[in-house]
């Protein structure tokens, strides 16, 4: 095996040796030649005679309108020309084979196709399913398959949604007939709630409907929307009211502060505010809501609805009356909050306000509340049309701190 490797390396330097070897003989005989060559016997104007023959010869060969130039393009011509055509003759050969393909594929997909249609549509079923599936008018060959696919995959979703959609109007259908036979156990006494009994329900809807059940209906709706807004703007007028009537007796009270100096110069006041508790406006968008949905034309079922959302958030107020929001919402008391200010006299500049535990020491915010319950009493007392109470002097003793 080394023998053989050391050959093969050999072999071409061995071949290159030869080649050299002939090339330097052939060097040697042409030497030898010029070696035996005596001057005297060259004929030189024979030589140069004939060189400007062959020159002569070969610039008439190579003129640009010489036979052989001529053939010489004609030549290069004509092969050019069949190069072309053999070049066209095999891109002619690879499209026949190509078509062949093309045309033993598509009469087989016509075949499938033709199989696959069974029985043609009518021109009504046709005309149908343009309507109703949105299949383009001219489909290309090419997008047949493309096309029939989206349209199976449309078709598939279709019957997976009404079928779903079959199934819910089922099921509301028999909770309705279950409802149905609660509200009306004598009608429906002996017939089931399942999709059977429907012709039972049918009949039993069209005696409802010949009862005049539409304009009872309606009725029943208009004192719905009648008796549902007076009700709560009622009620939201009186807890109004209420609060206006507490505005107006601080306004008197203030009157009767402002008679009496607190400190030297100095009277106090009271200010009132309104709290816009999160509660109240809950119930103020709940009542426009209201109000929108008697507007709309569904039977009543929006301005039912609406209607719950109110009593919702009344009856929450009701079992916790302890929240805030709750008593603001039910107690006019809690709609405003007072701040104590002292004005003085002289320039008529109020100090700022004070609410609950604020500034202030002790003492000194006893003798505010002593001061204003002292007032309150004095304006309590006194008599509708008149100026003073029936009772001047007011006496608080120790209990009160």
């Amino acid at each position: 095996m080394k023998l053989q490797s050391d050959r093969a390396t050999i072999e071409p330097d061995a071949q290159a040796l030869a080649n050299r070897r002939r090339s330097c003989e052939t060097d040697i005989r042409i030497l030898d030649e010029i070696l035996t060559l005596k001057f005297d016997q060259i004929d030189g104007p024979g030589a140069l005679h004939q060189l400007g023959e062959f020159q002569a010869r070969r610039t008439s060969i190579l003129a640009p309108d010489s036979e052989a130039t001529t053939a010489k393009a004609a030549y290069e011509s004509a092969k050019k020309q069949t190069e072309d055509l053999r070049s066209d003759f095999l891109a002619i050969e690879r499209r026949l084979a190509v078509l062949g393909g093309d045309i033993a594929r598509a009469e087989r997909e016509l075949g499938e196709c033709l199989a696959r249609q069974g029985n043609p549509l009518t021109q009504e079923e046709s005309d149908l399913a343009k309507l109703r599936l949105g299949t383009p008018d001219t489909i290309s060959e090419t997008s047949l398959d493309r096309t029939e696919r989206e349209v199976f995959k449309s078709i598939d979703h279709r019957i997976e949604k009404r079928t779903e959609n079959l199934r819910n109007l089922e099921k509301r259908l028999v909770s309705l007939m279950e409802k149905a036979r609660v509200l009306n156990e004598g009608a429906y006494a002996d017939v089931g709630a399942d999709l059977d009994s429907i012709p039972a329900y049918l009949e039993e809807l069209k005696i409802l409907v010949e009862e005049s059940l539409p304009e009872k209906e309606k009725r029943f709706l208009e004192y719905l929307n009648r008796s549902s807004d007076q009700g709560v703007t009622q009620l939201l007028a009186h807890i109004d009211q209420e609060v206006s009537e507490i505005e107006e007796r601080i306004t008197d009270l203030n009157h009767t502060l402002a008679k009496v100096d607190f400190r030297q110069n100095h009277y106090l006041q009271l200010h009132l505010k309104r709290l816009d508790d999160l509660a109240i406006r809950d119930l103020e968008r709940a009542r426009r809501h209201l109000r929108d949905a008697v507007l709309k034309e569904d039977e009543g079922r929006s301005h039912f609805r609406a209607l719950q959302e109110i009593v919702k958030i009344l009856r929450e107020a009701g079992n916790n009356r302890h929240l805030v929001g709750s008593r603001a919402l039910l107690d006019p008391r809690y709609r405003i909050e007072f701040q104590v200010v002292e004005v003085d006299r002289e320039t008529g500049r109020a100090s700022s306000g004070r609410s609950g535990s604020q500034s202030g020491s002790g003492g000194e915010k006893e003798l505010m509340s002593s001061h204003i319950l002292t007032a309150s009493l004095s304006y309590a007392l006194c008599p509708t049309g008149e100026s003073r109470p029936l009772y001047g002097t007011i006496i608080l003793d120790e209990a009160f701190s």
